[in-house]
């Protein structure tokens, strides 16, 4: 993936501190990439809008009944924020 070859020469040229997290869109949240991200050393915020991913549906069942470590008010919408570190992650 694209994305996975940029992030990786941006961390053998600037080193691993370049950068404090890797934020995503939906597009990019697959195990896969997000799997790869975490294992170079950053923490990832992405943003799930597509049950079809595995991901999306562990992210479910975690949250289920739980209420969201913040929310946050953007014009017209309401955004739930959750801390998940315990989220495994698969390659689907």
């Amino acid at each position: 993936m694209t994305a996975l070859r940029l992030l990786d020469r941006m961390r053998e040229k600037y080193g691993p501190r370049f950068f404090d997290l890797v934020v995503v869109d939906a597009w990019y949240t697959n195990g896969s990439f997000l799997k790869a991200v975490v294992e170079m050393g950053w923490p990832v915020i992405a943003v799930l809008k597509q049950a079809r991913y595995d991901i999306y549906q562990e992210t479910l069942a975690l949250t289920k009944g739980k209420p969201p470590t913040e929310t946050v008010k953007r014009n017209d919408r309401k955004v739930e924020i959750w801390d998940l570190p315990q989220i495994t992650l698969t390659n689907t």
